[in-house]
């Protein structure tokens, strides 16, 4: 028998040796490592009792920062420097903002850092869909036995810039970060591990964007979310969450018990539950609350889970409890809030139920709120205002078909001629509202946020050449954002356009409990 040819040994990381796994040598943690929630030591030499020494050389004994004190140095100039910012008043506090609010004693945080994204490192997490779904609702403000939970008061502190010298206001004014930069904690492992670094690179690269007409230094769920995140863990629960969802999709055989997006998402809801004393909490306490179950609303538009109404009547009840979105005071996490929760409240209305879609879309003034978030995009990039501003005739337009459908009595007999026209009229609105949608710039940016009246105009198609327009929208949409939420939206239409002909179409838009926008 020949003797077996020798093969070297491909040497890992050491837990994975340790475990006798075959480590996939991923950099600068192993996914396995990740996978499991340990913390990788990597590829380098490991060194036992001295954490971050060199081996040889003159370094021996020396920590990186007293080997190479030039490295901190020539850090400085890859950091990017903001050029055009505002001038901004370094002393505001929150009680000068705010004097209703009472900052509670923390320990300090640490500063935030700016981090180039195409510096970062790429997403390695494999993601395992899950649909996690409560049955039973929060009820804000009852007593269930828990304490309500302090978190730090994030407007009061202004952040450093890590080595740049330079300060950033609060959160709560107008100040932002410039572009291609991104929020993230310093790289101090005892802080933020790793993979949840990742997880955060990939909540701003492939989320943020997605949310508003137009990506920028405004956007606040990249500002707003990643700090509040690095201070509260029930909303890095939440983000970590989203992240997950939206990753490379699980083996099928993997149990659901291994599957991390299913900790973070139940933590995230086990965390509003210990909070559920909304009176109780300080404006810091309920501004993560909020900002919480919008992230949870977002990883349902991410993975397509039917949590969908739990989760928004979850967010009605949190603001009813606090007394109206009037009620989160001023700043700029409280505004994000507000554009984010107008928008929100019009969008997911006829997706709830019939009557909800009428007495929201019929309400002009509901509607009109709901442009707040997009006002503030064009005011942020006035250079796509001519094309934003095509957005608010789409939704109005995709408001009044779904209002004409919701006139049709199936119950009345009509006759032939009145169902013919019926029928041509419908045809007119779907193509007028392509026309329009068409005038649309080819690359200019907005179009991410017409998923919604979108979904609305395409439900009254009748012709296959209308349905065919649709289809391929939801399909490129869903090359490009990766949200389930689309594939599972299109083949609602799908359904819709093999109703029966005396059925409206907007009592079947809640029945899949979706969340498509």
């Amino acid at each position: 028998m020949p003797k077996r040819p020798y093969r070297a040994k491909v040497k890992g990381c050491y837990e994975c040796s340790q475990r006798r796994l075959n480590c996939d040598r991923g950099v600068p943690e192993c996914l396995k490592c990740i996978t499991k929630g340990l913390k990788c030591s990597g590829l380098g030499v490991r060194h036992r009792f001295s954490s971050g020494v060199a081996s040889r050389g003159h370094c021996i004994g020396k920590t990186m920062e007293e080997a190479y004190p030039h490295m901190k140095k020539n850090a400085r100039s890859s950091i990017y420097r903001p050029q055009e910012l505002p001038e901004q008043n370094l002393g505001n506090s929150l009680a000068e903002q705010n004097p209703a609010t009472t900052p509670q004693e923390t320990s300090p945080f640490s500063p935030l850092q700016l981090v180039h994204i195409d510096q970062a490192d790429p997403f390695q997490a494999s993601d395992r869909a899950l649909q996690v779904c409560y049955d039973l609702p929060i009820l804000w403000g009852s007593s269930d036995g828990y304490d309500a939970f302090s978190s730090p008061d994030m407007e009061s502190h202004p952040v450093n810039l890590v080595d740049t010298g330079n300060t950033f206001p609060p959160f709560g004014d107008g100040s932002f970060t410039p572009n291609g930069v991104l929020i993230l904690p310093p790289p101090h492992p005892d802080h933020v591990p790793a993979w949840k670094r990742r997880l955060l690179l990939h909540f701003s690269e492939n989320i943020a964007g997605e949310m508003i007409a137009c990506d920028g230094p405004h956007n606040g769920w990249r500002r707003f979310v990643l700090p509040m995140a690095d201070r509260d863990e029930l909303v890095m629960d939440a983000v970590l969450a989203v992240s997950l969802f939206h990753g490379p999709q699980a083996p099928h055989d993997q149990p659901a018990t291994d599957r991390p997006e299913q900790d973070h998402y139940a933590r995230a809801i086990q965390g509003l539950q210990k909070r559920s004393q909304l009176g109780d909490c300080d404006r810091a306490d309920q501004h993560s609350i909020l900002l919480t179950i919008l992230l949870l609303l977002t990883a349902v538009m991410v993975n397509g889970s039917s949590d969908f109404p739990i989760l928004f009547n979850m967010l009605q009840s949190a603001i009813d409890a606090i007394g109206g979105d009037m009620g989160l005071g001023s700043g700029g996490i409280a505004e994000f809030l507000v554009r984010q929760i107008r928008k929100l409240k019009v969008y997911a209305a006829p997706l709830l139920s019939e009557d909800a879609g009428i007495n929201i879309i019929s309400s002009e003034a509901e509607v009109d709120k709901m442009f707040e978030c997009l006002n503030h995009c064009v005011q942020n990039n006035p250079q796509h205002s001519k094309s934003l501003e095509l957005v608010p005739g789409l939704v109005r337009q995709a408001c009044e078909i779904y209002l004409n459908q919701v006139a049709f009595d199936s119950h009345t007999p009509v006759t032939p001629q009145v169902r013919a026209r019926r029928v041509v009229e419908s045809i007119r609105r779907v193509q007028r509202f392509i026309d329009t949608f068409e005038a649309f710039p080819e690359n200019a940016p907005g179009k991410q946020v017409l998923i919604w009246a979108c979904f609305v105009a395409a439900s009254d198609c009748r012709l296959a050449e209308h349905k065919e327009f649709f289809s391929n929208f939801f399909l490129d949409n869903y090359a490009r954002s990766k949200f389930k939420n689309l594939t599972m939206g299109l083949g609602t239409l799908r359904k819709i356009w093999a109703r029966k002909p005396d059925e409206r179409w907007t009592v079947l838009l809640p029945q899949p409990k979706i969340f498509v926008m």
